[in-house]
């Protein structure tokens, strides 16, 4: 009898960045990443009252989301390394679709998004080939054919 899992691995999730325009996106699944961690928490409001008969009463607010995830460095040979290092120098947003499988395949959900690149770390340990750490965090979204983009940030579901 074979069974089928439905745990999800870290090597079978994907981290895509679009090089279209966000009407008309052209996915790129970013293969140079490593570790990769979505991080979302939400901000909290204490809404107590007397209601509460003596406890403090919470109400979540805000999403706060970024991603951090590790690359080597290798700008000769990677246009995505070079793409997020303009990213983070210039200042300029990226659009990525952060899934738990492949974009292609129905079901997969994550997070896609506008992010800016708020850390570009290199790391030079002596025994590892050089890396750098990326942090990318939700920014506001540009404006396309003199439009804000108003629907993202998104948790998607492929289809």
């Amino acid at each position: 009898m074979a069974f089928d899992s439905t745990v999800k691995f870290g090597h079978e999730c994907k981290v895509y960045n679009n090089t279209g325009t966000h009407a008309s996106p052209t996915w790129n699944e970013l293969n140079i990443v490593k570790d990769v961690t979505l991080n979302m928490s939400q901000n909290e409001s204490d809404i107590s009252s007397r209601a509460g008969k003596g406890y403090v009463m919470t109400a979540g607010t805000l999403i706060d989301a970024s991603i951090d995830f590790s690359v080597t460095w290798d700008p000769a040979d990677s246009a995505d390394f070079s793409e997020l290092q303009n990213a983070f120098f210039d200042r300029k947003p990226v659009e990525l679709l952060i899934l738990d499988g492949d974009r292609t395949d129905a079901g997969n959900e994550g997070l896609q998004a506008f992010f800016v690149v708020t850390n570009f770390t290199r790391n030079e340990s002596i025994a590892e080939a050089v890396s750098a750490d990326i942090t990318c965090k939700i920014t506001k979204n540009p404006r396309e054919s003199g439009s804000e983009i108003t629907d993202v940030p998104n948790w998607v579901v492929t289809s």
